[in-house]
C-alpha cells in the first residue's frame, strides 16, 4: 500500500496538463467550497483553447449527481450539447 501511495504521489507531482482546443462546461459545487479555494476559471483557462463556462450549483460536491443538482444541470448540459443551440 505504501508503494502505491508513493507512486500516486509521483504521478501527481510530475503531471503536466495538456492544452485542449475545445469548449469546457465546468460545474462547481458551491456549498462545500472553501472561501480561499482557487476559482475554476483561473486554474483551467490556461489549459483550454475554447470557451470556458462555469456553472455554480448550490450543493456539496458529493451531491452533484443527486436529483436536485441534476434537475438544475440537466437543461444546462442538454443546451450545451445541442448543436442547434435550442433550449
Amino acid at each position: 500500500m505504501l508503494d502505491t501511495a508513493v507512486h500516486s504521489s509521483r504521478l501527481i507531482r510530475d503531471h503536466v496538463p495538456a492544452h485542449v482546443d475545445c469548449d469546457v462546461l465546468f460545474v462547481t459545487a458551491t456549498r462545500d467550497r472553501a472561501p480561499d479555494a482557487a476559482r475554476a476559471r483561473d486554474v483551467w483557462l490556461p489549459h483550454v483553447g475554447g470557451a470556458f463556462r462555469e456553472v455554480e450549483v448550490d450543493c456539496r460536491h458529493a451531491d452533484l449527481l443527486g436529483p436536485q443538482a441534476l434537475g438544475e444541470l440537466g437543461p444546462v448540459v442538454a443546451a450545451a450539447l445541442d448543436p442547434a443551440g435550442r433550449k
